[in-house]
């Protein structure tokens, strides 16, 4: 872990997309791991790397759900 938790890593919400084919779910491990963080995930197995892209009605309508 990093020497002190960085401010930064506060308040962030993790998506693991079932079809990224560019971040697998390790990498997020391990960037938890290396950060000291707990970040709520969230799990949606048919997006891509890109929802807001690839088909942005869905990703959309999770993110009001989030209300984000």
């Amino acid at each position: 872990a990093l020497a002190a938790r960085p401010p930064a890593v506060d308040d962030v919400r993790v998506w693991i997309c079932g079809e990224d084919d560019l971040v697998a779910e390790d990498e997020h491990d391990a960037a938890v791991r290396a950060l000291g963080a707990e970040w709520p995930v969230e799990r949606a197995e048919t997006w891509g790397h890109f929802p807001y892209l690839d088909d942005p009605g869905p990703w959309v309508g999770a993110l009001q759900a989030m209300g984000v």
